[in-house]
């Protein structure tokens, strides 16, 4: 009996340390700049919220005759479609771009140098 209660403490840290791994990985992931991996991670977060609202509006139609059937049919027909553009969304993020610039934070135009600067009143002509 021991040794039962010693594998499922062990199968349990087991599964928490691969849930703080991942967890770990979607952080970074997350801070990628344009990065595939972040763009199929939000496709596949949206699709399992989009399911989720799907179960939690079942609940309250259930009691309802005849709307419960026509949303169990539309709701899996609408799970449906959008699961499977899961797959567009794949290509998307897999298709190769051109190359763009690792800071995606709009350059500042460059300062002017001092003597553009100096104000108009001031004469510019070299001395003679």
């Amino acid at each position: 009996m021991n040794a039962a209660f010693h594998f499922l403490e062990v199968l349990v840290i087991s599964v928490a340390a691969l849930v703080a791994l991942t967890l770990v990985l979607i952080v970074i992931v997350v801070h990628l700049p344009g990065s595939p991996l972040r763009q199929l991670l939000a496709a596949l977060a949206k699709r399992i919220g989009a399911t989720a609202a799907v179960a939690l509006l079942a609940g309250p139609l259930e009691p309802i005759p005849g709307i419960d059937a026509v949303y169990d049919v539309a709701g899996l027909v609408f799970l449906a479609i959008y699961w499977t553009s899961l797959v567009k969304d794949i290509a998307n993020a897999l298709r190769p771009r051109a190359a763009s610039p690792s800071d995606p934070r709009p350059r500042l135009p460059q300062l002017a140098r001092d003597e553009e600067l100096a104000p108009a009143s001031q004469d510019r002509r070299p001395a003679s």
